[in-house]
């Protein structure tokens, strides 16, 4: 049974807000880093775009959760976790993590190579104390939180109204995958299942949250480890 919370009214428009809502959130991240690409570069100075763009997304995806949240009864980050969950969502988030390792030296022996954002952001800190706390920052807190609200929140929770649990899982994962692009979008996608079953299992972004956290962290870890 979904413990994921009642309407505030009845519609009928949910699947044409998230499509709304997901053309919203492309194209106001790409205005906004563009932008913001301008303004860095009046100063003289060259910042790419990934760096940009944890702190300029999350912006744009918190807004627009803000913006539906009310009118259309989303999921909030309210502290819903009894041990079950917890030992869950590790042993969820280990098996994942256990494919995506799987996966990665699969496509290694077979001389492919995919690009790793965590690698350009640690790239782009260096030994500089500063620029690796505002990637940790970005990358560790404020990407993991927006992307729940908007992904989960949003996507999720708009597609949940008029559909089973699965279908609704599948579609906002593929969406949520190939918003990091098509590279990384396998493994991506099996995260992000994991992340709608703990919403579902929980009615609340809290765990999600958590998990994508300590996903990101992990991997610019590992990132800062391989340079």
């Amino acid at each position: 049974m979904s413990h994921l919370p009642s309407k505030a009214r009845e519609t009928r428009y949910e699947s044409a807000v998230a499509v709304l809502a997901l053309a919203s959130a492309v194209g106001g991240s790409a205005i906004l880093v563009s932008l913001a690409q301008f303004l860095v570069s009046l100063v003289g100075a060259h910042v790419p775009d990934i760096v940009l763009a944890v702190y300029v997304q999350p912006i744009v995806l918190v807004g627009l959760y803000l913006l539906l949240r009310n009118r259309y009864a989303l999921g909030s980050i309210s502290l819903r976790l009894t041990w079950r969950d917890a030992v869950v969502a590790a042993l969820g988030w280990l098996a994942v993590l256990a494919f995506g390792n799987l996966y990665m030296q699969v496509l290694a022996r077979t001389g492919v190579s995919l690009p790793s954002p965590q690698s350009d952001l640690v790239s782009f800190a260096g030994s500089s104390p500063f620029r690796t706390a505002l990637i940790v920052v970005g990358a560790a807190v404020l990407a993991p939180v927006s992307e729940e609200l908007f992904f989960r929140g949003v996507i999720f929770g708009l597609i949940r109204k008029n559909a089973g649990f699965y279908l609704a899982a599948v579609l906002s994962s593929l969406v949520f995958s190939l918003f990091h692009g098509l590279e990384l979008a396998f493994p991506v996608f099996v995260l992000a299942m994991l992340l709608c079953y703990l919403y579902e299992r929980t009615g609340a972004l809290f765990l999600p949250v958590l998990v994508h956290v300590v996903n990101n962290v992990a991997s610019i870890i590992l990132a800062m480890g391989n340079r």
